[in-house]
């Protein structure tokens, strides 16, 4: 898989979570836009000729979005982003091509369990929000429609009956998408984003997939690098705004 192809699984996940949201959408093949909420995590612009107004339109409207170039605009995007004084996110492609040969073994210092309830997802935007830099809610809010999906499933890590963690575990489309690890700060470098990440491949390969596919940051780089994940190469991305955000 090559990183356009990848980061496609992305917009497609996030294109049904927000179809059952009621976003406002631009539906495949175009792959375009989610836009409509507080924060870029949530709104994505695929750099076409035909969403100059689109993207227009968001900035005028205070939404922030992330924009990323299709395959064929790649080269005109760097002059793009200089023009509309979009920042820079450092964002790398990774896909795991060996689910069939995996073994997983749980840890026993933690538990992670499948999100049922409204209140479990609380705890999930808590987390989230301190560690993506979103306002609260918005996550309880966009990730509301799929509780139980099986499309998608929502995580949370324990640590003696504490949650520490959260993910999201996409089966979209034909791979699996290791999404939303997210650690609470005084709980990091103790190995729960690492135990997320194998969780979720395990439970992929469970469901029958044959690939699960990443999207990660200088923070989480190390992670999938350890657990065999392949780099595809950076797309370029870009955000309205300077906030930081770790996939």
């Amino acid at each position: 898989m090559n990183k356009h192809q990848i980061f496609n699984h992305l917009m497609e996940t996030f294109q049904y979570i927000g179809g059952l949201n009621g976003s406002d959408i631009t539906m495949p093949p175009d792959l375009s836009v989610i836009s409509g909420y507080l924060s870029p995590v949530f709104n994505f612009v695929r750099f076409d000729t035909k969403n100059h107004a689109k993207i227009n339109q968001l900035k005028s409207r205070n939404i922030p979005f992330m924009c990323l170039p299709s395959k064929q605009m790649e080269v005109d995007f760097e002059q793009f982003v200089q023009e509309q004084g979009l920042h820079n996110i450092d964002l790398v492609t990774a896909s795991f091509k060996d689910l069939q040969n995996f073994e997983y073994t749980p840890s026993l210092l933690m538990k992670i369990r499948n999100i049922e309830k409204e209140d479990e997802l609380l705890i999930f935007d808590e987390i989230s929000s301190q560690v993506f830099s979103h306002h609260k809610m918005l996550a309880f809010n966009f990730l509301k429609p799929v509780l139980n999906s099986s499309k998608t499933h929502l995580l949370l890590a324990y640590v003696e009956e504490v949650p520490v963690g959260c993910a999201m575990l996409s089966l979209i489309g034909g791979e699996a998408g290791s999404y939303w690890i997210g650690v609470f700060p005084n709980f990091r470098n103790k190995g729960i984003g690492t135990e997320l990440a194998k969780y979720q491949m395990n439970m992929a390969k469970t469901l029958g997939k044959k690939i699960i596919v990443a999207h990660n940051m200088t923070p989480s780089l190390n992670l999938y690098q350890h657990l065999g994940f392949t780099q595809t190469g950076q797309l370029p991305l870009y955000a309205c705004d300077k906030q930081f955000f770790i996939f």
